[in-house]
């Protein structure tokens, strides 16, 4: 449990800064969607249940877009049988919004031949406009949630609520400078 915990957390810091950083992703395929990707939590806006703070209400007006590139990542891809095969590719399917560009929604999932391994997929919500801020001259989200998917589901569907939300702190780096010994438990 404790492995899978930190390949979540792993996993959703590469997405983050794949995200962060578009230009340095290597593409294999970027196409535009038609509409938004199937299986995203619905709300009812008229529902006061419905949360507040989510980009899931706006999906239908984002502009989406759908990147293939082996630089995202998911918690646990799955191996290839075929030793010969290149490393796993990943799609992202991102909702941008219309007037900033920015990334409001993502969808995150191994790519097999065009097909979707719904075991791991990820859905990324990025809350709100709001909540991007300059860390090291690149612009980011400070918020945003994590939805697993809702496994076994037909149709394939994500869960309603977030396994995680992740808050980027004040004074944050995405230039650490680590090495080994930042790892090593303090000497007494």
């Amino acid at each position: 449990q404790d492995r899978r915990e930190l390949s979540q957390t792993v996993s959703i810091a590469r997405n983050y800064l794949a995200l962060a950083e578009p230009g340095r992703l290597r593409i294999a395929r970027l196409e535009r969607m038609q509409a938004p990707p199937a299986g995203l939590p619905m709300f009812d806006p008229k529902d006061e249940a419905t949360p507040t703070d989510t980009a899931l209400t706006r999906a239908a007006s984002l502009d989406w877009i759908a990147v293939t590139s082996p630089d995202f990542q998911v918690v646990e891809a799955l191996k290839s049988k075929d030793p010969s095969k290149a490393a796993p590719l990943f799609t992202a399917q991102i909702g941008l919004d219309p007037k900033t560009h920015w990334p409001m929604l993502a969808v995150i999932w191994q790519d097999e031949q065009a097909t979707m391994v719904a075991e791991t997929a990820v859905l990324v919500d990025l809350v709100s406009e709001k909540y991007y801020k300059r860390i090291n001259g690149r612009l980011v989200p400070t918020y945003f949630r994590v939805h697993d998917p809702r496994l076994p589901s037909s149709p394939f569907s994500f869960q309603n609520e977030a396994r995680v939300a992740v808050f980027v702190m004040d004074g944050s780096t995405l230039d650490a400078k680590l090495n080994a010994d930042d790892f090593r438990p303090p000497k007494k």
